[in-house]
């Protein structure tokens, strides 16, 4: 048989764009991958660690973090960032007053996390956590290296 046009022809232009027109049908009827991020699973942290540190010159704000420790025992690490930036932890304990403890890391040369000195660290700190809520640890160092501490509780 003999089409007047290729456009007519099912082996011609016609074939291709409606295998095209298939095609993407199918990747559109296809599983979609999950955006964003998991949905949180158990119940929800009801303790919050901030550290915040003053820097006085630039060339000091290098990439820093705090491995949090609670009633002794490894908890967490803050997220990593500049020191000037506040980092921040979030867990689950059980209620009850807990000794939450920070340890400072900071990073002097290229693949040389460092631990602050022990004058340097900020000491053991114990914190009330209640069934409800979650109970708020705040330290602020200062450029004299001292360490401004508050406790708080959000609802």
């Amino acid at each position: 048989m003999v089409f007047p046009h290729p456009a007519l022809s099912p082996w011609g232009r016609g074939r291709s764009v409606a295998v095209a027109v298939v095609l993407c049908l199918a990747a559109c009827a296809g599983p979609r991958p999950a955006h964003g991020p998991a949905p949180p699973s158990g119940p929800p942290p009801n303790l919050e660690v901030s550290l915040s540190e003053v820097i006085e010159r630039a060339d000091q704000d290098g990439l820093s973090y705090a491995k949090v420790f609670v009633d002794g025992q490894p908890a967490g690490q803050t997220d990593t960032g500049p020191r000037s930036h506040e980092k921040r932890w979030e867990g689950r304990v059980e209620p009850g007053n807990h000794p939450v403890r920070l340890e400072l890391w900071v990073l002097r040369d290229l693949g040389d996390w460092t631990r602050l000195s022990d004058e340097d660290q900020p000491r053991e700190r114990f914190v009330r956590v209640e069934g409800e809520g979650k109970a708020r640890l705040e330290l602020r160092r200062t450029a004299s290296g001292r360490y401004d501490f508050t406790a708080g509780r959000t609802k």
